[in-house]
C-alpha cells in the first residue's frame, strides 16, 4: 500500500481503509482501458495489504479496501492465480505464500511490466 500512496494512487479514506482513484472506461491507445488500470491498482493494493499483514482474508479486503463481497472474492482469486495466497479452505483465512521480499515481483506482474 505504501507504494500506491507514494505514487499518489491511494490515500487514507476518512472512514478508514484506503481510497483508490476511480477509473474511467477510456482506452489508453494501447488496447487497454483505464478500467483495466483501475483493476490493476486494486489488485496491487490487495496484494500489498495481504503481504504486509500476512493475512489472506476476503472480509479483511472488504473492510480495508471498502469493496463488496463479490469484488473482494474476485481479488482473492486473482491473488491466488498470482501465487500470493493459497486456495480457500472453508471459512479460514487463506495461507499467504508470498513474503515482503517478493512483493516487487508480484506488483510488476500485476502491472504487466
Amino acid at each position: 500500500m505504501a507504494a500506491l500512496v507514494d505514487q499518489g494512487r491511494a490515500r487514507p479514506a476518512a472512514a478508514g481503509g484506503w481510497q483508490l482513484p476511480a477509473a474511467d472506461d477510456g482506452d489508453d491507445g494501447n488496447g487497454r482501458s483505464a478500467q483495466d488500470d483501475g483493476d490493476a491498482g486494486l489488485v496491487a493494493a490487495a496484494a500489498e495489504l495481504v503481504v504486509s499483514t500476512q493475512f489472506g482474508s476476503t472480509s479483511m479486503l472488504q473492510r480495508k479496501l471498502r469493496v463488496g463481497f463479490a469484488k473482494a472474492t474476485a481479488l482473492m482469486d486473482r491473488l491466488q492465480a498470482l501465487g500470493v495466497v493459497g486456495p480457500a479452505e472453508g471459512s479460514q483465512a487463506r495461507k499467504v505464500l508470498t513474503g515482503p521480499h517478493d512483493l516487487d515481483r508480484v506488483l510488476a506482474e500485476i502491472r504487466g511490466h
